[in-house]
């Protein structure tokens, strides 16, 4: 409460929302980064929030065959999925 100095963050988790919608996100990203091996194409994904754009930017973090970028701005921002340059 502002009365005692700070406010203090909540964070609502319905029935594990938030960790069934990181492993979908983990899977979106890992299928779209062989769909990018496979054709040597870009590939957007669909407009997210920053905390799910990060949990994607995580999971290709260690793939050496992609890099992934945000592009766009609030509230299309979104991530591409490219080949790793040689």
């Amino acid at each position: 409460s502002k009365e005692m100095g700070g406010w203090t963050r909540v964070l609502v988790d319905v029935e594990d929302y938030r960790g069934r919608r990181e492993r979908q996100l983990r899977e979106i990203a890992e299928r779209a980064a062989r769909r990018v091996v496979e054709t040597g194409k870009m590939l957007q994904l669909e407009p997210m929030p920053a905390l799910e754009r990060r949990w994607v930017h995580l999971a290709l973090r260690g793939n050496p065959d992609v890099v992934t970028q945000s592009i766009g701005e609030e509230p299309n921002r979104r991530i591409v999925v490219l080949p790793r340059p040689s």
